[in-house]
């Protein structure tokens, strides 16, 4: 009686795909990165353009004197429409057992 010994396959499909699909993922990524350049297509625009008009810039520089704007007449007059603090506010249920 003879004993026959077979040699295993070595499958090395699963890891051939897994190297493959890496690779082109990769690729991929850095023809996305070079080449759709999304800084391209979305332009910031500058500060100039979007406040154009002199008082803009000038406004924009300015500091704000509490006290003098806290003294002015006009700000004497405001009048406050809401009650503050504002009242608590009881969230859920009391009791969590009653409907």
């Amino acid at each position: 009686m003879a004993i026959e010994i077979k040699q295993q396959k070595n499958n090395n499909t699963p890891i051939i795909v897994i190297l493959i699909l890496i690779i082109i993922i990769g690729v991929g990524y850095f023809i996305f990165k070079d080449f759709f350049r999304l800084q391209d297509f979305i332009r910031v625009p500058k500060p100039e353009e979007v406040l154009p008009s002199k008082e803009a810039t000038q406004l924009s520089k300015a500091t704000l004197d509490i006290n003098k704007i806290s003294n002015d007449s006009l700000f004497q007059v405001l009048t406050s429409h809401i009650q503050w603090p504002l009242p608590p506010v009881q969230l859920g249920k009391t009791n969590i057992f009653k409907p």
